[in-house]
């Protein structure tokens, strides 16, 4: 379940970055901010994963369930390769192994 969301929580990411760019920072525009789409997606995935996060929470001890969380830094990779041109090179990619490695970790030692 938490897998699931920390995948909502990159997503979310994915689309505050898209909405990033059409963002009014000038307070008098502030507003306008309301009609970003991209943003309104990213709160809808971001709440999501709070949601499926609370549920986890209320089933699992918290030493068991935040060390999966850092599996978000490889959703949100992976989809900033696919969706935002992002590129991926040999240090995220052994990255990516030590986080796996760690939660694998962390997951043995609450069997």
């Amino acid at each position: 379940m938490v897998i699931i969301g920390t995948f909502f929580g990159a997503i979310g990411a994915v689309f505050f970055k898209k909405g990033s760019g059409e963002l009014y920072t000038h307070i008098k525009d502030a507003l306008k901010n309301l009609r970003n789409k991209n943003l309104w997606i990213g709160i809808f995935f971001y709440c999501a994963a709070i949601v499926v996060y609370l549920i986890a929470l209320k089933q699992e001890k918290l030493t068991y369930i935040y060390p999966l969380a850092s599996l978000t830094y490889i959703w949100i990779a992976l989809l900033s390769v696919k969706y935002l041109g992002e590129r991926m090179n040999a240090a995220k990619v052994w990255g990516f192994i030590l986080i796996i490695g760690g939660v694998i970790l962390v997951g043995l030692g609450n069997v």
